[in-house]
């Protein structure tokens, strides 16, 4: 399996290309869709998956065009369903000249969920408090836990936007100090990767 990471948007918004033999997986495309279609051009792959971690608009702004050009599976939490396709709860509408809708998602996920590409799985971990549908996922094979805005180095998602919700994401974070070992890389939807060992004990600070 090869992750690479596209920083895009004034966000900084940390999208990544997971690949596994021809195929491929886009994580929070949030913006020069036009980039991301020539890497995945160039190197020959097929997009299986569009997944946004939750719905907030810098991370989904390559959607559309994504999903016109490549039919990839538009993928998301069922609790941020909504949020995608409403410009004022994906806040574009407060924040861009032009507010953006994207298309509906072609699959909801629940808590649990997997999504497979190759020989390789992605575990849903529902993780709300960001946002309602916040999740993260998780390659057990790899070591590998995509954290979007839940978890970041040192820091975790805001809790002060539409759907945000601080007890919410404390426990969140409870789930993960509890769940994730210690030797797994966390990829965050902005800043710097991060192994979950270098983070534990301030996660356990702000959790308990």
């Amino acid at each position: 399996m090869k992750i690479k990471v596209v920083t895009l948007g004034d966000n900084n918004t940390n999208c990544y290309i997971i690949t596994e033999g021809n195929e491929c997986i886009i994580v929070d495309p949030g913006d020069h869709p036009d980039l991301l279609l020539e890497i995945i051009q160039k190197e020959n792959l097929e997009v299986k998956y569009i997944i946004n971690t939750h719905g907030h608009f810098d991370h989904i702004l390559g959607n559309n065009k994504l999903k016109e050009k490549t039919n990839g599976n538009l993928t998301i939490h069922k609790n941020d369903s909504e949020m995608i396709q409403n410009p004022f709860k994906n806040l574009s509408a407060y924040i861009l000249s032009t507010p953006f809708y994207s298309l509906p998602p072609d699959i909801e996920l629940n808590d649990g969920d997997e999504i497979k590409i190759g020989n390789k799985k992605l575990l849903t971990i529902h993780t709300p408090g960001h946002t309602k549908g916040s999740s993260c996922f998780y390659i057990e094979d790899e070591k590998i836990l995509l954290t979007g805005d839940t978890l970041f180095k040192f820091s975790y998602g805001r809790t002060d936007f539409i759907d945000g919700n601080q007890e919410e994401i404390i426990n969140s974070l409870k789930r993960l100090y509890n769940e994730i070992p210690d030797e797994v890389t966390c990829l965050p939807g902005h800043g710097e990767i991060f192994k979950m060992s270098e983070i534990k004990e301030w996660l356990k600070s702000v959790i308990y």
